[in-house]
């Protein structure tokens, strides 16, 4: 990055001083930061500061993002977790499956469970059929024939089943379980900090290694690629 100043954008956060705390350590280094809030919640963890507030209908954010983008020239953007700039309320997917039950006609075919050990279900089970989740991850992880209906990047030849949905009903195929370590090897070295959200000690150690992930000139999967080229 050199001198380089750098403009970022935090959508949805934690529900913890997390962003503020990296927003004051990126802002020490020189860096702009910028916050847009969806909710009381993510105003109350960045008071004093003044964000961006967001009250239109999702359908709206693109555009809204992209003014955004434009007023403070934006270089990078922030979000927790995953992808989505923001998570919206609970959804009811017991009534949501129940529906979905008595219009495909499975009734007792299907269990719905909201919570549980994912790894001992998944250990058990004898396939996964995700869109892109982590759930995915950790199925590969326990062995599980896994089926993507997204592509996520763990949809890989050697991990994921590559055969259509029909095929992978009859014949799922497993992953290769020393392809999946090698492959979660590069995933944690190129994406994960060490800390936490919620107590001090681990705040602290996540912003420091955010702050130096995202102030980076490279990311660490570039170096890596650097060295090991495609």
């Amino acid at each position: 990055m050199g001198d380089q100043s750098r403009s970022f954008l935090l959508l949805q956060g934690v529900s913890s001083p997390f962003f503020s705390r990296l927003a004051i350590a990126l802002s020490q280094q020189g860096h702009h930061v910028h916050k847009v809030s969806f909710n009381a919640g993510d105003v109350v963890y960045w008071l004093p500061r003044r964000s961006n507030w967001f009250k239109q209908d999702l359908s709206e954010l693109p555009d809204f993002l992209h003014k955004l983008y434009a007023k403070h020239g934006i270089t990078d953007q922030v979000v927790f977790g995953d992808r989505r700039p923001v998570h919206t309320g609970w959804e009811h997917y017991d009534r949501v499956v129940l529906n979905l039950e008595h219009q495909f006609g499975l009734k007792d075919r299907v269990v719905y469970l909201e919570t549980g050990d994912l790894a001992t279900l998944l250990k058990h089970a004898q396939g996964t059929i995700t869109l892109n989740s982590t759930v995915g991850y950790v199925a590969l992880e326990q062995g599980c024939p896994t089926h993507c209906l997204g592509d996520p990047q763990y949809n890989l030849p050697g991990l994921t089943d590559q055969q259509d949905l029909a095929q992978f009903w009859g014949m799922p195929v497993a992953p290769e379980a020393e392809l999946f370590q090698s492959f979660k090897r590069v995933v944690v070295h190129s994406t994960q900090v060490y800390g936490g959200f919620y107590c001090p000690p681990s705040i602290a150690q996540a912003v420091q290694g955010s702050c130096e992930r995202l102030a980076a000139e490279l990311s660490p999967l570039q170096q890596l690629l650097r060295l090991v080229p495609i």
